[in-house]
């Protein structure tokens, strides 16, 4: 067992939905007080006086200005490595596909609904574990509680595949037991850049390869999801995201376009070497 104090932070929340919508929703809501007429009452939702959440997010905006302003560098993926991660994604649709034939009509709370999904993710987890392209296996722990990190996977806990630039695959396992998901929500997409984030850097320092405790930050661009469902495109992948990095270690990710999923998740508990297993 090791020990780690907390999952992914409210800042780091706050940082991946993005802090200036949050910030403009805010000025809204907690504006400066109205002066009042001589004689004239006070509207209570005149005299809330500024929030401090809002000098706290503009601080935030500050220093993703100066972090925006380092060195940066897109992520990239080989050919060889698209190709690969393409028929992952084509195999894996196939066995999603299969399944959700093999659902038809049945009830989510059903014991036949949950036997068949869970031979499904076996059937997915056994295929992928076969596939070269993956560089790291690693899950995390289901709802990221904060305390010691436990050295055993679970079977709610989510299980991720790590390619060598980067780009990486989630089974989310703890669908599997929520009656309000369906099965598609089990299986996600492919993202092209997966980083890990410090809790203890307020997430302004993340590490390329998984770490105990250290949670998920991945992203997936419109364009990298058309590419790697288009054979014909299956060159190498050049993203348009920016990892803005200081002496090495990346510190933002920025440049990310409308549409992008920006994916804040779970410590990392276990971690399997692929290239040495």
């Amino acid at each position: 067992m090791s020990e780690f104090k907390g999952g992914p932070t409210e800042e780091e929340r706050l940082r991946a939905m993005g802090s200036d919508r949050l910030l403009a929703d805010l000025k809204r809501k907690y504006r400066q007080p109205a002066q009042a007429s001589e004689g004239e009452v006070q509207k209570p939702e005149q005299s809330v006086k500024p929030s401090l959440v809002i000098d706290h997010l503009r601080a935030m905006q500050e220093r993703k200005s100066e972090l925006a302003a380092l060195p940066f560098e897109h992520p990239m993926i080989p050919e060889a490595e698209m190709e690969q991660l393409s028929q992952a994604w084509q195999e894996v649709e196939r066995l999603r596909v299969r399944t959700v034939k093999r659902l038809a009509g049945l009830k989510r709370t059903s014991d036949a609904y949950r036997r068949i999904t869970k031979e499904a993710v076996d059937d997915i987890v056994a295929y992928l574990d076969q596939q070269p392209v993956w560089r790291y296996k690693f899950a995390t722990q289901s709802g990221g509680a904060p305390g010691e990190i436990s050295n055993t996977i679970h079977s709610e806990d989510s299980l991720y595949y790590l390619s060598e630039h980067g780009a990486s695959i989630r089974l989310k396992r703890s669908a599997l037991y929520d009656e309000n998901l369906a099965w598609r929500h089990v299986i996600q997409p492919i993202m092209e850049l997966t980083l890990f984030s410090d809790s203890q850097s307020k997430g302004e320092s993340f590490s390329r390869v998984p770490l105990p405790g250290y949670s998920v930050r991945d992203f997936e661009t419109p364009e990298f999801a058309d590419r790697l469902r288009d054979e014909e495109q299956l060159s190498g992948y050049v993203s348009e995201l920016r990892v803005h990095e200081d002496h090495g270690v990346p510190r933002l990710v920025s440049n990310i376009p409308e549409g992008a999923w920006d994916h804040l998740g779970d410590p990392v508990s276990v971690i399997i070497d692929t290239k040495q297993s």
